[in-house]
């Protein structure tokens, strides 16, 4: 049983720290792209500096909630499925050997980055709610007077659906994010560093030359991605109240509340150009390589 628990327990624990270190980060590129998305070109450190104190943690609590369940819940079930299927191999291998032919218990990437994919899209999905309200809270600090009243308002306004909004966009983050980050680092780690380049698994180098490889992936594929999570999580419905007013709450989202996730790239686009969809990319990478 502990064997099973542990890689939920240890994901969500060494996430919660890794959001604790990088929330600001994670703060001011929520406003870069909600910037972006509206069509204002912004920098990430024009964003950062421009936090005050209060806004640099503001919705944490939420953040920190939503680590537990997705990030716990990622690490758990991309473990449990590759240790399956490692499990297999050794099976088969066994047999093989018996025969005179030997195997590899090495999971193969494609089934490495299938294990992370579906990871990805059922804890993103699940945790739906609080990645909303946390995006909420960074969108305005001010939006919510707590946690409970930011799940309530969204609640109360647009039913419990409402705190799905936007879930199909973050399950596909999700699943792009655990394949490139989680079955990646695997990838690069044994069977690029190790296996091809005969660099040492234990050595530090190894896991750094990892994580940064890993990291530029994920930045690249995930970060247009990104922002169109961001943009249609942070618009409010006409429904919901809030003590900022509806007007400002929805600052910076555009209509991206009632728009697809495709047609919020179609209007980032136009408006700044490729460059406009990776704007916030470098505060993302960097807050993904703590992580």
């Amino acid at each position: 049983v502990l064997a099973t628990a542990a890689p939920f327990a240890l994901g969500a624990v060494s996430s919660v720290a890794g959001e604790a270190c990088s929330f600001p980060i994670d703060a001011a590129k929520v406003r870069v792209q909600l910037a972006s998305a509206s069509g204002v070109a912004k920098s990430p450190l024009q964003a950062l500096l421009s936090l005050g104190p209060r806004e640099l943690y503001a919705g944490f609590s939420a953040a920190a909630l939503r680590q537990v369940g997705y990030s716990g819940l990622r690490f758990g079930i991309f473990e449990a499925m590759v240790a399956q299927l490692e499990r297999s191999r050794s099976g088969r291998d066994a047999s093989s050997s018996s025969s005179g032919n030997s195997g590899d218990r090495f999971v193969p990437p494609h089934l490495q980055l299938f294990c992370g994919a579906t990871a990805g899209v059922i804890a993103a999905a699940a945790c739906n709610p609080t990645d909303l309200v946390r995006i909420r809270f960074q969108a305005n600090p001010s939006a919510y007077p707590s946690l409970a009243a930011a799940f309530t308002s969204v609640a109360r306004a647009d039913g419990v659906l409402g705190l799905y909004r936007g879930w199909r966009v973050t399950a596909g983050r999700g699943m792009l994010v655990t394949a490139t980050d989680v079955a990646g680092y695997r990838i690069c780690k044994e069977q690029l560093l190790v296996a091809r380049l005969g660099a040492d698994p234990t050595d530090a180098r190894t896991h750094v030359a990892s994580a940064v490889l890993t990291t530029l992936l994920q930045t690249i594929v995930v970060a247009p991605v990104d922002l169109a999570k961001t943009a249609i999580m942070a618009a409010k419905s006409t429904r919901e109240e809030s003590p900022s007013g509806s007007s400002s709450a929805r600052a910076g989202a555009g209509t991206a509340g009632n728009a697809g996730f495709l047609a919020v790239l179609r209007e980032t686009a136009a408006r700044g150009g490729v460059a406009g969809l990776y704007r916030g990319c470098s505060f993302y990478g960097f807050r993904s390589l703590l992580h």
